[in-house]
């Protein structure tokens, strides 16, 4: 199963410093969810209570394990301690029930800020590696229209039979100029009918929704630590350096993400480009 926006955000908001609570609901409401044993405290002095009101004001719930809301998210707009511990927040598609596993991030790192920076962090990375069949050969035709939607082309493959198994060979002599693949003279494919599987790599449209995938080949941790370096500039921005200690959770989050990116970065998301480059690697065709 893949993992969603769902899941890099809350697997980014434990790894940042602060408290993620984790906890099941008592009851609730579609606008509301009830913790009466609520497990996070703060110590003042000798003395241990609930966090205050307002608390988690701006705050993001995760609805962990539910009937209908797993894996959504929504944000608090209040927060009661007492008399019962409640939190209230635009109304969703159904109540939470006793049992419903659930956690929540304090409003220090924003849910829009969260998966802002998971969208950077797949930026960073670079994009899918995806492939379109949707042109034909025509024999001896030298140049053929890209489909919408394709450019960056890392291979191009020329299927061996019009009809399944079509054993596709990898051809190497051609280039990419604006929205066209041009085969070198002599090269060009000398029979009509036959897919040309054209592998490409293109940015990542933006994730919006909880529901939202990332891709499979996507590892996680690198991901998630990718996205902390962002995160963690962002607060230390906010706080013009005040907690000289993010910096040091900062340089923590960079060499894991380098580390994440060691491990998976190039074999994962970086093909090669064929023997051929087009212009969209920065280099001149090849006539």
């Amino acid at each position: 199963m893949s993992n969603t926006l769902f899941d890099a955000t809350l697997a980014l908001a434990k790894v940042l410093p602060w408290n993620v609570v984790e906890s099941s609901a008592t009851g609730g409401a579609t606008t509301t969810l009830i913790d009466t044993g609520f497990p996070w405290y703060i110590t003042v002095g000798d003395t241990n209570s609930l966090p205050p009101d307002d608390y988690y004001n701006g705050g993001t719930l995760f609805f962990k394990v539910h009937t209908h809301l797993s894996k959504t998210t929504a944000i608090v707009t209040d927060w009661d301690s007492a008399p019962t511990p409640t939190f209230t927040y635009v109304a969703v598609s159904d109540a939470p029930h006793a049992g419903d596993t659930y956690a929540v991030v304090p409003r220090d790192y924003p849910r829009n800020v969260l998966r802002r920076c998971i969208n950077q962090a797949l930026a960073d990375i670079g994009g899918e590696l995806l492939y379109n069949v949707a042109t034909t050969t025509v024999s001896d035709q030298m140049s053929f229209d890209l489909p919408s939607g394709v450019y960056n082309v890392k291979t191009i493959e020329i299927a061996c039979s019009s009809t399944s198994p079509y054993g596709y060979i990898e051809h190497h002599h051609w280039h990419e100029v604006n929205d066209d693949i041009y085969f070198d003279e002599g090269t060009q494919p000398g029979v009509t009918g036959n897919i040309i599987r054209i592998g490409y790599q293109v940015p990542l449209s933006e994730l919006t929704a909880d529901t939202s995938a990332l891709p499979d080949q996507y590892n996680m941790d690198m991901v998630v630590w990718t996205a902390a370096v962002h995160a963690l500039r962002w607060k230390m921005g906010m706080t013009h350096n005040d907690e000289p200690w993010l910096k040091e959770k900062f340089n923590e989050a960079l060499a894991q993400s380098m580390r994440y990116q060691n491990l998976y970065m190039k074999e994962i998301t970086r093909k090669p480009r064929a023997h051929q480059y087009s212009v969209w690697a920065g280099r001149e065709p090849v006539d």
